[in-house]
């Protein structure tokens, strides 16, 4: 079994675990499970900063974390990131059977801490390309991590069943798992070794660093930009149907399983296409515009046969973007940093999921709607700050 063999298995199991507890929140939250009695308003807000505390830890780690695989390796940060996940896991499962709130935040911080998987394999991506192949490369471990957000959220729908904790108990024997697998099975792939010193304030200096390259500091406006615009409308959509739809749990867990698929369309199909046939930067260009457009149609629907039909769009686009910026950043970099460009591209992706879980609690106790209408505004800031990039698009 080779490196990109393992690292899609990890993404793989990694998403799994993610989809089996996205939707329980709403059960926990809004059916009575926590806070029962609580004004919407404070559930909404309270669920928003516990989805925050995981990009908040994850923030300051994921470019200290980036920095390591280039001066230690891919693996050994991929092995102490795993088990991280895997404690994280164990904490919030405790916290649902004890009804101890403090213990999700803590579980969520551990988890996010010492969550560097991301940027981790997307290091590993780099590592194992060539050329052309990155941006197809990329979209292959999209399809891994749409494998997990089919199959999770369906199972850890049914799983609740015997409890709320079940499914989140399931997801720590995924990670612990992932580790053996990573332990037992992978070879190293970073053949460039990086010397820098590394600290807890690397990811500030890093991203200093990056926004002092003039087309660069564009470019990443405009992925924080998106970024954040996705988790203002993900972060609360499955809030939305609980709400707007009546939804129960497993037909929140069967709705993402259905984007799931399409995310594997997206990555598996629809990406190696358009890579072979577009630059990276002539599809965030076209792409950008069009998400604003589905995030307002996809709230102003009022049948279950019309969201499904505008939800397929959104995974396409996703799928298509997501790639593309990896590679567009990912290219800026020479090879001895790409741990920590990707560090950095980490780094940016878990501040921007960071504010809108609390803004949209917020928006939310106002109108269900309003987290995907902000989401578009945000979105078409993404292509303006795009569009200023010094690309010839």
């Amino acid at each position: 079994m080779g490196s990109r063999e393992i690292i899609f298995s990890v993404a793989f199991l990694d998403s799994l675990g993610i989809g089996l507890i996205i939707p329980i929140l709403p059960a926990l939250f809004f059916g009575g499970q926590l806070l029962p009695g609580s004004p919407e308003l404070a559930r909404s807000v309270l669920m928003g900063l516990l989805i925050s505390t995981y990009p908040l830890a994850q923030f300051f780690a994921a470019p200290l974390l980036g920095s390591l695989s280039d001066r230690f390796g891919r693996k050994p940060v991929l092995e102490i990131s795993l088990l991280g996940t895997f404690a994280g896991y164990i904490i919030f499962a405790l916290g649902i059977e004890l009804h101890h709130i403090w213990l999700l935040f803590l579980g969520r911080a551990v988890d996010g801490f010492t969550g560097g998987n991301a940027a981790t394999i997307r290091s590993v991506v780099v590592d194992t390309s060539r050329g052309e192949e990155k941006t197809r490369n990329f979209g292959i471990i999209g399809v891994a991590f749409g494998l997990g957000f089919i199959i999770g959220p369906f199972i850890g729908g049914h799983l609740a069943a015997l409890g709320m904790q079940a499914p989140v108990f399931f997801a720590a024997a995924l990670s612990l798992a992932n580790a053996l697998i990573v332990k037992v099975f992978m070879a190293e792939t970073n053949r460039h070794r990086s010397e820098r010193r590394v600290g807890i304030l690397s990811g500030f200096k890093n991203l200093a660093r990056a926004a002092g390259m003039d087309t660069l500091r564009h470019v990443l406006l405009s992925y924080f930009l998106l970024i954040f615009a996705w988790s203002m409308f993900g972060q609360f959509f499955q809030v939305y149907l609980y709400e707007r739809f009546g939804f129960t749990t497993q037909q929140i867990g069967n709705f993402f399983g259905y984007i799931g698929v399409w995310i594997i369309i997206s990555q598996g199909v629809v990406v190696p296409f358009v890579s072979r046939r577009f630059a990276p930067e002539k599809v965030i260009a076209a792409m950008l515009p069009l998400a604003g457009a589905v995030l307002v149609a996809i709230v102003s629907v009022a049948s279950i046969p019309l969201l499904l039909a505008i939800s397929t769009f959104l995974p396409l686009i996703r799928g298509l973007l997501g790639p593309n910026y990896a590679t567009v950043i990912s290219n800026s970099a020479p090879p001895d940093e790409q741990g920590e460009i990707m560090g950095v591209q980490q780094s940016l992706y878990s501040f921007a999921q960071t504010l809108p879980a609390a803004i949209a609690g917020a928006a939310n106790a106002m109108d269900p709607r309003l987290p995907s209408l902000i989401a578009a505004a945000l979105a078409l800031a993404a292509w303006w700050s795009f569009r200023s990039a010094s690309y010839k698009i």
